[in-house]
């Protein structure tokens, strides 16, 4: 028995290596419409890359880390903003550090023929219960008390959409999680899908308990 699926993804840097591109050939030659693509980190810098920068290596995740940590953005009390168990979060606001990621992405893609990106995450505002308000554009003020932060924000998550399209081409299809793509609609016409994760809680449930009524509600 074979299974099926329309897009796969791994962790950024796996199809990089001759064992991962040999399966790929196969995965692909067993499923002909499949799309195998990677997670990608649209502003965090994952710590294991860090680590891997600080050994000295050259792999993708080094070189990511290299490419964005110049851009480490800065919460309310001037520590460094940090999500998900302490990983840097960079500001997603300055062109210079979407170009510098993006680069990176595409320079991965060309390598490795992926055809999706599964992005990590896109939300306004970029509050993910950390304890800590994240203070993108450095007024003092956290985003959740910030208008006008969260509205730079949103063109922000846009931008970056677009410019993902425009190094990525078309034939690569964008599919972001997070609530912008579910209830933007002018965003959404910008991605090829919206990634739910914890299907029937998250956004659409109350804390751990899911509704499965109002997830499936097309209203």
């Amino acid at each position: 028995m074979v299974s099926r699926y329309d897009l796969a993804a791994f962790s950024y840097g796996v199809w990089d290596t001759p064992a991962m591109q040999k399966a790929a050939k196969d995965i692909r030659r067993k499923n002909l419409d499949i799309h195998l693509g990677t997670y990608f980190s649209a502003f965090t810098a994952p710590l294991w890359c860090r680590s891997d920068a600080e050994r000295g290596g050259d792999g993708w995740g080094a070189r990511w880390w290299r490419a964005v940590s110049p851009y480490i953005a800065y919460g309310v009390d001037g520590d460094t903003a940090t999500v998900f168990n302490g990983q840097p979060v960079f500001n997603v606001l300055l062109p210079e550090v979407r170009a510098a990621a993006i680069g990176e992405l595409s320079a991965y893609a060309r390598a490795t023929g992926i055809t999706w990106v599964m992005i990590d995450f896109m939300s306004v505002p970029l509050d993910l219960g950390q304890p800590v308000d994240i203070d993108l554009d450095g007024d003092g003020i956290g985003q959740r008390g910030d208008t006008d932060e969260r509205a730079a924000l949103r063109a922000a998550w846009s931008a970056y959409a677009r410019e993902l399209r425009a190094a990525l081409g078309g034939e690569v299809l964008l599919i972001p999680n997070g609530s912008l793509a579910m209830t933007d609609q002018q965003f959404s016409k910008l991605v090829d899908g919206c990634y739910v994760e914890g299907f029937g809680k998250w956004f659409y449930g109350s804390g751990d308990t899911p509704n499965y009524g109002n997830a499936l509600d097309p209203a």
